[in-house]
């Protein structure tokens, strides 16, 4: 019971805490996304707290199976040290890009998030294919965060 209670600390915490810093730096945020121009196939913006929401659980739930199958330490160390560079950089990509409106800046942290989240999924895949299938929807979004926020870097 105290190992699962551990677990649970370890993976699904840093992304509440994650989902919490993004949404203070949203509220904080000098960026108006509704009146920006946006790049096609842009969605309303009532999609992005679901979506997030929803990518955000199925992360944790990643890196729960990850870590309960993981017995090697070393592995374990290694996979959840990525996951957790990739949930500080996820927050502060939020910070660059709606309280500092840093559009450029925060294009290429984004394009850091992801390389750091695939290296994430290529981790957990190797050792729980589950754990990698889980991850794959938060990449395919990254992919979409990044064209959305180049889109918005240049047409404004």
């Amino acid at each position: 019971m105290k190992n699962k209670i551990y677990r649970i600390l370890r993976t699904i915490l840093p992304v509440v805490i994650t989902g919490v810093l993004g949404s203070v730096f949203m509220i904080i945020g000098k960026v108006d996304y509704e009146n920006l121009v946006k790049p096609p196939l842009s969605p309303n913006k009532i999609v992005f707290p679901i979506a997030w929401t929803i990518l955000y659980i199925v992360i944790a739930i990643s890196a729960f199976l990850y870590d309960k199958k993981v017995d090697n330490k070393e592995d374990k160390i290694k996979g959840l040290i990525i996951y957790y560079i990739g949930l500080f950089f996820n927050a502060f990509w939020t910070l660059f890009y709606f309280t500092l409106d840093m559009k450029v800046f925060s294009s290429i942290w984004l394009g850091a998030l992801y390389v750091i989240s695939a290296s994430n999924y290529v981790i957990f895949s190797r050792k729980n294919k589950i754990s990698g299938y889980l991850f794959l929807p938060y990449l395919v979004w990254l992919l979409f965060a990044l064209y959305l926020n180049i889109g918005t870097a240049i047409l404004n």
